[in-house]
């Protein structure tokens, strides 16, 4: 994986490349390769669980993470919950939000990102990601 990332990154700007949180034949190599370790996290304790793993995987590396927080519901009690510990972990977290819309859905369903198409609030949440993303990686 190490050596697809490097001929990829010398004719992209960007290489994004994703990854089961657990497996750690694939997490490493593309950890070692990476300027930034992007981990969403779902609303649920599970997700939450193996966070803490690509976490210090990440750490262990030496790399910079940020965790999204992914398929949220304001003003639930679990979301509360989940973003608390996130917060304890010490971790930065992206201002930008992905919530648990239909939208993302539907444009997987028409093989599209939620980036294409028509303008709605998950696009608006893409567009503000990509952003934070996109400043991470010039400040990093």
């Amino acid at each position: 994986m190490t050596y697809e990332c490097r001929k990829l990154a010398a004719s992209h700007d960007v290489v994004i490349v994703d990854t089961p949180p657990k497996a750690d034949s694939d997490l490493r190599p593309a950890l070692r390769a990476a300027d930034l370790v992007v981990v969403p996290v779902s609303m649920s304790h599970l997700d939450l669980w193996a966070t803490e793993g690509v976490l210090d995987l990440a750490r262990r590396e030496n790399r910079a993470a940020l965790v999204v927080l992914n398929r949220t519901r304001p003003g639930t009690r679990l979301s509360g919950e989940i973003a608390e510990a996130v917060q304890a972990m010490e971790v930065p977290i992206a201002a930008a939000q992905l919530a648990n819309r239909v939208g993302y859905a539907e444009a997987f369903g028409r093989g599209q990102s939620a980036a294409e198409g028509r303008k709605t609030p998950a696009r608006a949440e893409i567009a503000a990601l990509t952003a934070e993303v996109a400043e991470a990686l010039a400040n990093g």
